[in-house]
């Protein structure tokens, strides 16, 4: 990472992840009521694939209409069950967005870099090393849960049985990389109040600095 840990004069960016059901939204949640900036990729990845966007194109040339709603919207729970599981379709629906998700926020970054006031600005992204992003950013801060902990949360949280929870978690990289490479680790088994108290403390340690 180029500048990580850095503080530049006009603010931090922190990039935030950790792999599916770890509770990154939460944290990031917690993040923004403490006063940062904070951008959701996926977000960004939806706006990407708009209707009329050439992303979206690109997708029905390489997946087929069936990835599209009625509306011409993308069905992303069809594109999901495409590319989970299968590594080539999954590469290919990467080199599709990966890109133009960079591009996006790479614009969002500079211009939070020109601001006039310094601050603090957190993306947080699931698949931050994958798109390359942990290089733009100063600090990673992962979040990780217990196993089974993700696996229930997914299975309540997206109605996903044990079994496509299961594919869907072992689509992502292992988390043991991801921990060696990250600033800041956030253990989150459950415990709101700490994962609170754990953040803010985290969080008070950028702004003293």
């Amino acid at each position: 990472m180029t500048d990580k840990g850095k503080k530049h004069s006009k603010g931090i960016i922190i990039g935030l992840t950790g792999n599916i059901a770890s509770g990154k939204s939460t944290v990031g949640e917690i993040l923004q009521q403490l006063g940062a900036t904070v951008v959701d990729a996926d977000q960004v990845a939806r706006q990407v694939v708009e209707v009329g966007t050439p992303a979206l194109q690109e997708l029905v040339n390489t997946f087929g209409e069936k990835i599209l709603n009625s509306d011409r919207t993308l069905n992303r729970k069809t594109l999901g069950n495409i590319v989970f599981g299968n590594k080539e379709n999954l590469e290919k629906l990467n080199n599709i967005t990966h890109p133009r998700i960079r591009n996006v926020l790479r614009g969002i970054f500079d211009e939070f870099r020109n601001q006039m006031e310094p601050g603090i600005l957190v993306v947080e992204a699931a698949l931050l090393y994958e798109t390359g992003l942990n290089q733009m950013v100063d600090q990673v801060w992962f979040v990780t849960a217990p196993f089974s902990v993700r696996i229930e949360r997914l299975m309540m949280r997206n109605g996903l049985s044990y079994e496509e929870s299961m594919k869907r978690i072992k689509s992502q990289e292992s988390e043991e990389t991801k921990l060696n490479r990250s600033d800041v680790i956030i253990n989150n088994d459950g415990d709101h109040e700490e994962l609170r108290y754990t953040v803010s403390e985290k969080y008070q340690e950028i702004e003293k600095n």
